[in-house]
């Protein structure tokens, strides 16, 4: 697990080459009303991944979040922490 310190948003990484991802990021980004969580598309930001340590390979093998105090989320608890930010799953 990486940790980042200073990390002002969640931020959610996704694969944006991937419809069946990106239509159901698009669900939770309609959601995210209030705009409490970074969507970050890692096909077109790979730069990201780099800046916070993680490889194009390791990101595309599991959901990750960077949550709020910057700490890598993955898989189940990834999803934890979206959903935390977003009214309708809390």
């Amino acid at each position: 697990m990486h940790e980042i310190k200073d990390y002002p948003l969640p931020a959610v990484f996704s694969d944006g080459d991937c419809s069946l991802c990106m239509r159901e990021i698009a669900h939770y980004r309609r959601l995210d009303r209030n705009r409490h969580i970074q969507w970050v598309d890692i096909t077109r930001r790979p730069e990201q991944l780099a800046a916070h340590g993680l490889s194009l390979h390791t990101a595309m093998a599991r959901f990750h979040v960077l949550d709020s105090r910057g700490v890598w989320q993955t898989g189940a608890w990834g999803f934890n922490e979206m959903w935390s930010h977003l009214a309708y799953y809390r």
